[in-house]
């Protein structure tokens, strides 16, 4: 029967029935006659057909075959806790299926274990306990001496059967560290109901630090994981110029900002820039035409020259006292060109384009020497599509690369360019 423990945990333990008269007679039904055989008890075979109305046997037979069933149920119990215990150990894979009661010796040594179980029960003791109680020394009730233990020579057969020594060892000290455990979950309870407001302050400021312990470790781990990644040119992303080790939470801002405020005006430049090689390169247009439609690509797509886009600020280059708008120079150096006077010259529309690309590519240039000022991979310059890469997009990123060619040529080949 399954009783409960002073911990309300559970086991199953052995009864027994006092018979008045064990020759007595009693029947016996096919259901019963099967579930005797099911459970492996001697003298009850398999299969075997019994009248209609079953067969009579002595009670104390009977009484017999229910002890020996319930102690083969016993057994498959205490494997069952023995396989809940160490479920997810080593040793799970160690315990028995079954017992095989057909071995010799195990039904004996399996029926003189259990008084043990069910004495030690009562003393909050476990399966190897229990085996160790077995094997040791009895005190001799009329001399006072020890004696050894007439059940001792079963010890090694029941635990083969519930798989050895080692594995009742963890199991014992297992239980001991479930039994700690709950101990000091109920010892807590007991100071929480005692002090409430102090122990669930104090309980607060364990939470709190676990979540900020938590919160470390997850960002040392981002911290560890960024160490490790790099930009196209192979510099390290997430480490300022000044030192400073970003997350991935304050990298992933920093990025946000950055494509706002540079790499969403590139793109227009590119744009751009694209435009005026594809103008210089019609030979259906005239000079006066080509300067016309260069000028009218600006105005077009060009809005960093309207003021929105690139600027350079104080931090990045020194010698500027104020941020300055890139076009600003551009501008200057086309009024230089067009104040030549006389005919628009073909050497007047290279100068022209000349300053677009010029632009372009400081353009490029100032917003990598941002992106590693932040720690930010340098990951937005133009892209070649499987196209052979060309002198001025070669400048930009031999420029990038602080004139580093090997590193240069790594990230336009990244990029898509073909040498």
């Amino acid at each position: 029967m399954e009783v409960t423990n002073p911990d309300g945990s559970k086991r199953w333990e052995s009864t027994h029935l006092v018979i008045r008269d064990p020759n007595s007679r009693v029947a016996v039904s096919q259901e019963t006659w099967d579930r005797f055989a099911a459970g492996n008890v001697p003298g009850f075979p398999a299969g075997m057909k019994l009248p209609q109305n079953g067969t009579e046997l002595k009670l104390s037979t009977v009484q017999r075959a229910n002890e020996i069933l319930t102690a083969h149920s016993l057994v498959d119990n205490r494997l069952s806790e023995i396989r809940d215990t160490l479920a997810g150990t080593p040793f799970a894979s160690k315990i028995p299926t079954s017992v095989d009661f057909s071995k010799p010796g195990v039904e004996t040594a399996l029926t003189r274990f259990q008084k043990y179980v069910s004495h030690s029960n009562m003393h909050g003791m476990d399966i190897f306990e229990s085996l160790q109680t077995m094997g040791a020394d009895k005190r001799d009730p009329r001399t006072g001496q020890m004696q050894p233990n007439s059940d001792a020579k079963y010890v090694e057969t029941v635990a083969d059967q519930f798989g050895g020594w080692p594995v009742l060892k963890a199991l014992h000290d297992k239980l001991e560290s479930d039994s700690a455990a709950q101990k000091t979950g109920a010892e807590e309870s007991a100071r929480i109901a005692a002090d409430p407001l102090g122990q669930q302050e104090k309980a607060a400021n364990i939470t709190r630090t676990r979540v900020e312990t938590a919160r470390a470790a997850e960002e040392l781990k981002q911290m560890k994981e960024l160490g490790s990644l790099t930009d196209p040119f192979g510099v390290q992303v997430g480490k300022t110029a000044s030192g400073q080790v970003m997350n991935r939470k304050e990298l992933d801002a920093a990025q946000k900002v950055f494509n706002k405020d540079y790499v969403e005006s590139l793109n227009v430049l590119q744009k751009t820039s694209m435009e005026f090689n594809r103008i210089n390169s019609n030979p259906n247009q005239s000079g006066a035409e080509r300067v016309t439609a260069l000028l009218a690509a600006v105005g077009i797509s060009g809005d960093p020259l309207k003021g929105k886009g690139f600027r350079i600020s104080s931090p990045v280059i020194d010698e500027h006292a104020q941020s300055r708008n890139i076009w600003q120079g551009a501008v200057q150096k086309l009024n230089t060109i067009a104040g030549s006077g006389g005919p628009i010259t073909s050497s007047q529309i290279n100068d022209y384009t000349h300053v677009a690309l010029g632009v372009v590519h400081d353009a490029y240039v100032t917003a990598a020497q941002e992106a590693r000022r932040q720690g930010l991979p340098v990951d937005f310059l133009p892209k070649g599509q499987g196209q052979r890469i060309d002198p001025y997009t070669v400048k930009i990123y031999l420029d990038a690369a602080g004139g580093d060619r090997a590193a240069a040529r790594n990230a336009a080949q990244a990029g898509g360019w073909k040498f």
